[in-house]
C-alpha cells in the first residue's frame, strides 16, 4: 500500500543493491498500483535470492529499504549428471576377452554448468545399472556374469530429479574352457583291437563362446605339439 499508489518495482538478483540504479536486467516493472510481478527469470542455473524495493507513483523510492528472500529461493539445475566407467576388474584373457566374472565401478557427477557460480548444482542423488535388459538396480559397483557377450547399462539421477539418458557397454566373458571330443582314427583297427598300419588321428574341439583358439596333442608323453591331425606310426 501507498498514498500514491506503487507504480514501479526493482529487484537484483544475488546481492543486495547498492544504488536505486543497481538493478537485474528487466527492473523496474512499471505499472499502476502493482501487486506482484510475473515472469521473474533467474540468470544462470544455480540457487539464487531476490532483492526488491519498490517506488511510487509520486517519486519516491529508496534502495535502502529493500525486502530479500532466503539465499535458495530460487533454485535451477537443468543439467543431468554423467556417468563414466571408472574400472573393469576381472581376470582378463585373450582378444579383450575375460576368463572370469567382472566387477564394474562407476563414477557419477553432476556436472556444474556454470563453474563461477557457487552452489550452481544440486548434487549427486544416485547412480542404476542393469544387466542384460533385466531389472534396474541402484548401485555404483556391480559384478557382470554369464557366458559370452553380455550388455550393461547405466545412468544416474541429481538432487533435482534430472536424469542421465541410459548409456550402454559390453563385456566379452568366458569362464569355460574349451571340450576337445573323442578322437577320430583311420583306418579302422585289425584284429583284437590291434591296428596292423600307420593310424590317422582327427580331433575337433567345441567352445561355446569365444571359440577354439588352438588345439594340443602329445604322444606317450612327450612334448606337446600344435596340431588336430597327426599320424601315430607302427
Amino acid at each position: 500500500d501507498d498514498a500514491s499508489g506503487i507504480a514501479a518495482a526493482h529487484y537484483k538478483c544475488d546481492a543486495a543493491p547498492t544504488s536505486d540504479g543497481d538493478e537485474s536486467p528487466g527492473s523496474p516493472v512499471l505499472g499502476d498500483s502493482i501487486n506482484s510481478l510475473l515472469g521473474l527469470a533467474v540468470p544462470v542455473q544455480g540457487t539464487h535470492q531476490l532483492f526488491l524495493w519498490l517506488g511510487d507513483a509520486a517519486g519516491n523510492t529508496d534502495f535502502r529499504n529493500y525486502q530479500f528472500t532466503s539465499q535458495e529461493a530460487f533454485k535451477w539445475d537443468a543439467c543431468p549428471p554423467v556417468t563414466s566407467i571408472l574400472n573393469r576388474d576381472g581376470i582378463e584373457g585373450c582378444e579383450d576377452w575375460y576368463t572370469s566374472a567382472v566387477q564394474v565401478t562407476l563414477s557419477a557427477e553432476d556436472v556444474n554448468p556454470a563453474p563461477s557460480v557457487i552452489n550452481a548444482i544440486s548434487g549427486m542423488s544416485a547412480t542404476f545399472w542393469r544387466q542384460d535388459g533385466g531389472n534396474w538396480q541402484q548401485g555404483a559397483i556391480f559384478q557382470v556374469t554369464g557366458e559370452g557377450t553380455r550388455t550393461f547399462e547405466y545412468y544416474s539421477t541429481d538432487v533435482a530429479g534430472n536424469s542421465e539418458t541410459p548409456q550402454m557397454s559390453q563385456l566379452k566373458i568366458d569362464t569355460v574352457p574349451p571340450t576337445t571330443n573323442p578322437p577320430v582314427y583311420w583306418p579302422n583297427p585289425g584284429e583284437n583291437g590291434w591296428y596292423t598300419a600307420t593310424v590317422s588321428v582327427v580331433l575337433s574341439a567345441i567352445d561355446a563362446s569365444s571359440g577354439t583358439s588352438a588345439t594340443y596333442y602329445r604322444v606317450n608323453g612327450g612334448a606337446f605339439q600344435l596340431g588336430s591331425e597327426f599320424a601315430v606310426a607302427t
